[in-house]
């Protein structure tokens, strides 16, 4: 007999959306986040815990997970206004890319709001998802 997974609701804080894709498949982890982003009228930041991967050059699910959501969420269906990878916050050279800076200025107007987004600077196993 096959066992279910049990499967973790997205959680809204102080820092905003949070959906954490642990165990998740590439496939599974699209479909949630989908579902994530067309339920998320009240916010302006989904905070994607994906993993950085165990083999020390980043995962499978991380590398499937961002290409999903910039290619399809932003650059396709328009579906988010961007997205910054964390690992890059702490990363200045990034900031002559027009791209980035856009996004970076709205990660900072988050920043507002919501402190607390401080915390996943630098982590690479998180993207953040600008509506």
């Amino acid at each position: 007999m096959k066992r279910r997974r049990k499967t973790k609701k997205a959680s809204s804080g102080r820092t905003g959306l949070v959906i954490d894709l642990h165990r998740y498949t590439a496939l599974q982890a699209r479909e949630k986040i989908r579902k994530t982003v067309e339920n998320a009228q009240r916010h302006d930041v989904i905070i994607c815990i994906h993993g950085y991967g165990a083999s020390g050059k980043g995962g499978g699910l991380r590398s499937a997970v961002r290409e999903y959501i910039y290619n399809e969420l932003f650059c396709k269906d328009r579906a988010i206004g961007g997205c910054v990878h964390c690992e890059d916050l702490l990363n200045p050279r990034e900031m002559d890319n027009p791209y980035y800076k856009l996004h970076i200025d709205q990660y900072h107007k988050a920043l507002e709001t919501r402190p607390n987004l401080k915390e996943y600077a630098g982590n690479p196993g998180v993207t953040l998802l600008m509506l």
